[in-house]
């Protein structure tokens, strides 16, 4: 299980990458909109079986910074924002749920000390 969600991890990364070289237009003509709901399956798989441990505060504050960097005006200033915004605003569909399952497993392991 475990080769797997590190698979599905790489896999989640690539294609959120990958879905943002496409516009949304575009993307709705190539039936791309679904894979979004794939990357948050995915996100939500990555989160509950591969973030384990100490990676867990790791992970929870790269997300946070992923976060801030994706609402900030920072992917403004290039001449290729819209590759770069769709590229972060897939990357956080997939790191948001997986967050989300990191975060409740946390609370869960607090509490039940």
């Amino acid at each position: 299980m475990r080769i797997l969600s590190k698979t599905l991890f790489v896999l989640g990364t690539l294609i959120a990458l990958f879905l943002g070289l496409f516009p949304v237009g575009q993307a709705k003509m190539l039936g791309l909109p679904y894979m979004t709901f794939v990357l948050i399956l995915v996100g939500i798989v990555v989160g509950m079986f591969n973030i384990v441990g100490t990676q867990r505060h790791h992970f929870l504050i790269t997300t946070i910074l992923l976060l801030v960097i994706g609402n900030s005006g920072l992917l403004m200033v290039t001449g290729s924002h819209n590759y770069l915004s769709g590229m972060m605003l897939n990357v956080l569909c997939f790191v948001g749920p997986a967050a989300i399952m990191v975060g409740c497993k946390a609370v869960h392991d607090i509490v039940t000390e």
